[in-house]
């Protein structure tokens, strides 16, 4: 039963604000949105009673954040209007909360107790990835986080210490690193998965890459180091590439090389459980879920050092076309490296759960309730 909330009839327990969620491409922070939220909800009736979800107003027809099953509140104002509003100290969430939970850096304004969650310093560490406006909003976002909230929620330790590292006056007892799951996709559906290779027409072995299509993925690289490689092998080989377009997304035809779009997780997993190597290059980030997702599922991994591939994985420097196309050869053709980085990466990912995600998020809102 979904529970309106308008300021009038009740309090909220525990806010969290999931605009992500309304993005058109929500990208690796709307799957930790969507994924802690279903972890909580999951958890007790007790915790899915205390969660209010609250976004911007959606238009035509059932709200998607309904699917929950736990209480929701809208803006009556569209996204672009309510965080530019919220930019300028307007529009908060109109009803009193124990917590208010800022799963991404689009945090509103509030007298309650504030958490923010940020998943990387991607616009300063490669602002040439973003554009002029996203670096700005980013910025300012980053600023009126680290202002106003009481704790910031970090993905990884990384990204902890360049927030210290920052010039932000950040102190580590406001810092908290909170790992994200890798258990999401679900059983492999293997008929789907087959019926999915066979429309792209993909009949032998392939490389697979995971993530939104956008500068900082680096996918041109990747490409062009594949492409170094796939005439060395007998047997047909390709790269296919999953994930929506972001901005400024490149997907002209090259050879070889598939893109297959958005994949619902099943056929996600069975896909990740089929590649003769899963590849993610990216210059930065604040985690790396394809990473996870991919050793949870027994893939041989070759990535840049991203925070989920510390072990486990095959490490190349993402800026180094080659480093690239030697690691795909020998991930493809190292029988002995590939048993090794299965073992390794099944080792790395143990326990990694959505539910040790969720019960770290509620042990971190007692603490503030406690202060």
């Amino acid at each position: 039963m979904i529970t309106p909330v308008d300021g009038h009839d009740r309090d909220a327990g525990v806010t969290l604000v999931v605009e992500q969620l309304r993005r058109p491409v929500a990208g690796g922070i709307g799957t930790y949105a969507r994924e802690l939220v279903r972890a909580l909800v999951t958890t007790s009736e007790e915790v899915a009673q205390q969660i209010v979800l609250y976004a911007s107003r959606h238009l035509g027809g059932a709200d998607p954040l309904a699917e929950f099953g736990c209480a929701l509140a809208t803006s009556p104002l569209p996204g672009p209007l309510m965080t530019r509003m919220w930019e300028l100290g307007l529009f908060g969430p109109p009803f009193k909360s124990s917590v208010v939970h800022a799963l991404s850096l689009a945090s509103p304004p509030t007298r309650d107790p504030l958490v923010v969650t940020i998943h990387d310093l991607a616009f300063r560490t490669h602002p040439e990835t973003f554009t002029s406006h996203g670096r700005r909003w980013h910025e300012r976002a980053l600023l009126r986080a680290t202002k106003h909230a009481a704790y910031i929620v970090v993905p990884s330790a990384q990204v902890n210490q360049q927030l210290l590292d920052a010039g932000l006056s950040l102190t580590q007892d406001r810092v908290r690193v909170i790992n994200e799951g890798a258990d999401h996709l679900g059983v492999a559906d293997q008929d789907k998965t087959d019926e999915l290779l066979g429309r792209l027409g993909v009949v032998g072995r392939f490389v697979l890459s995971v993530g939104t299509i956008e500068p900082r993925k680096n996918l041109g690289r990747l490409i062009a180091a594949f492409g170094e490689i796939r005439d060395d092998y007998d047997d047909p080989l390709v790269l296919v590439i999953c994930g929506p377009n972001g901005w400024m997304a490149n997907t002209d035809p090259t050879p070889g090389v598939i893109f297959a779009g958005h994949v619902a997780g099943p056929v996600l997993a069975g896909l990740y459980q089929r590649a003769a190597v899963v590849a993610y290059v990216p210059l930065e980030e604040g985690f790396g879920l394809p990473v996870a997702e991919a050793m949870f599922h027994g893939a041989v991994v070759l990535a840049s050092p991203v925070p989920s591939a510390t072990s486990g994985a095959y490490l190349v420097d993402p800026q180094d076309t080659q480093a690239i196309a030697d690691g795909l050869s020998q991930t493809l053709t190292d029988e002995v490296l590939r048993a090794e980085l299965r073992r390794e990466a099944l080792a790395a990912i143990a326990g990694r759960t959505w539910a040790k995600t969720a019960a770290e998020h509620l042990a971190l809102w007692d603490e503030v309730r406690g202060r």
